[in-house]
């Protein structure tokens, strides 16, 4: 059931106040664009030592930043994908109230919630802790919940008192993009008035975690080229750098935003979600899942494709999925 009614029957509009993000380029947003602004690379060459690993380039956070603003209690039972969820929440947050105070002050915990999503989520941990246990017969007793996808949701709701909707989408790629269309579409039918919405990943520390992403010769095959490493829609693409790090944006609806006094970024204006049904990891050809995603989303924003500026591709440097990507765009724009 709704908590409060959407304006004279019409679905309510939904707006960005705040956004935070780290990662291997920066631990916060402001950083991280210096950083784009400046050209610099946002990876570097790693050695596993692993010979089975073919892929040489991967954008890893070397210097994280401390998690000592959050409590002992939470922070004993995450991996590392959700204490850097918990970093991005905090910058969203405080872009957008000013404060952890002025947040929980400004509406009903059941009026807040949360959706944060993973691709791969704890694997590195879970690998660790299973060796340990095998070598030592014991582990963390934690291990169990540090392995749940949905644990660094459970954080954040915990951290910020969110008692309101919250979901973990786990959809590789798309999980992110889930997670705020899936948000946008809870404030608009009047289920909550503040989400937060995003994803992270984090995965560095296994040989063999690194290995069953690389077997799948996803990964970039550029062994020494930094500038090729990873070159989207590029004839001589190789595949994608593997990099970790977490970004969440604060959806409001628009009343509430403009009645609080807050910083309006920007508009969700719509939100199309299909999928392919084709293969594991190939595209479909036939592009209809993809198109009919874009041609959904401007229909429920009101606006035809010539209308549209930017569109930030998925561009994974991957053969199949950029000429089947662009193909998809001049679809998508009939």
């Amino acid at each position: 059931m709704s908590t409060f009614q959407t304006k004279a029957g019409k679905p309510l509009r939904v707006v960005v106040t705040g956004y935070g993000a780290l990662c291997s380029l920066g631990n916060d947003v402001n950083t991280i664009w210096s950083a784009i602004c400046g050209y610099k690379s946002g990876y570097q060459k790693e050695n596993f030592g692993d010979p089975a690993i073919i892929a040489k380039f991967f954008g890893f956070i070397h210097n994280k930043p401390s998690n000592k603003m959050f409590p002992k209690k939470l922070l004993k039972f995450m991996p590392e994908f959700a204490k850097l969820g918990l970093h991005a929440t905090y910058e969203a947050i405080e872009m957008a109230f000013g404060s952890k105070d002025v947040f929980t002050r400004t509406c009903s915990p059941f009026e807040r919630g949360v959706i944060f999503g993973t691709g791969w989520g704890s694997s590195d941990e879970s690998v660790r802790e299973q060796t340990v246990y095998l070598n030592e017969r014991t582990a963390s007793p934690f291990t169990n919940i540090m392995l749940m996808p949905c644990v660094a949701t459970a954080a954040i709701s915990m951290q910020w008192n969110l008692r309101g909707y919250q979901n973990t989408p786990v959809a590789a790629c798309a999980t992110s993009g889930i997670a705020i269309g899936d948000a946008y579409e809870i404030i608009r039918s009047g289920r909550a008035k503040v989400m937060i919405a995003g994803g992270g990943e984090s995965i560095r520390h296994e040989d063999f975690c690194i290995w069953s992403i690389d077997a799948l010769r996803a990964l970039s095959k550029e062994q020494v080229d930094i500038r090729k490493a990873c070159c989207p829609f590029s004839l001589d693409r190789t595949g994608f750098v593997l990099s970790e790090g977490a970004a969440v944006l604060c959806l409001e609806e628009m009343e509430f935003a403009k009645m609080r006094g807050a910083n309006i970024i920007g508009e969700v204006l719509g939100y199309g979600n299909f999928t392919d049904s084709y293969d594991v990891t190939y595209p479909a050809p036939d592009l209809l899942a993809r198109a009919r995603a874009i041609q959904s989303a401007c229909k429920q924003a009101g606006l035809e494709p010539k209308e549209i500026d930017y569109v930030n591709a998925h561009g994974t440097s991957t053969p199949l999925n950029d000429s089947n990507e662009t193909n998809t765009l001049k679809l998508g724009n009939r």
